[in-house]
């Protein structure tokens, strides 16, 4: 009995080294924000690493910012932002380059230019369009006045097909 225990043991950890050894790459990672960042700065600051991560392994990022997230949105002043108004931390910068290399000039000044910048390097930037207008941030579902520009405001029914369509969701 003692060996089928110690043969048992030896089974799983390969099992699991195994599942290690061999990573499965996501097509599409569906990263979904519902977190205000002006109450809770820390699962935006998670989702956007997260997002870099995947851009920089190849993955479909989608950035779907939901309830809350959207405030973050919202220019208050021709392309000012809550989230422009937060710098990126030097922690945060430190790690970033530890991560990914690169030069610290390189780096965002803060989670506008940080949220930016994952959209030049390929992130598609959704918001959910019906509770802009919902809470008046927009006129229409699709409205692009009041949000940045690299933002697309979705349908409900577009919001489920990317999620539906995902190989990985995230939720922060």
């Amino acid at each position: 009995m003692h060996k089928n225990v110690r043969f048992l043991l030896l089974a799983v950890v390969a099992l699991m080294l195994v599942q290690v050894a061999v990573p499965v790459a996501a097509e599409t990672v569906f990263i979904h924000l519902t977190a205000n960042f002006k109450k809770d700065d820390g699962p935006v600051c998670v989702a956007f690493n997260v997002a870099r991560q995947a851009l920089h392994d190849g993955d479909t990022v989608v950035i779907f910012f939901d309830q809350g997230a959207t405030y973050g949105l919202k220019q208050w002043a021709p392309g000012k932002t809550d989230l422009g108004l937060y710098p990126l931390p030097k922690k945060v910068k430190d790690l970033l380059l530890q991560s990914f290399g690169g030069e610290r000039s390189a780096l965002p000044a803060n989670y506008q230019d940080y949220l930016e910048q994952l959209h030049k390097e390929g992130a598609r930037v959704t918001a959910n369009g019906f509770w802009n207008a919902l809470t008046e941030v927009e006129d229409t579902i699709k409205g692009r006045k009041n949000i940045l520009p690299f933002v697309e405001p979705l349908t409900l029914a577009e919001i489920l097909e990317l999620r539906q369509s995902a190989d990985v969701y995230l939720k922060f």
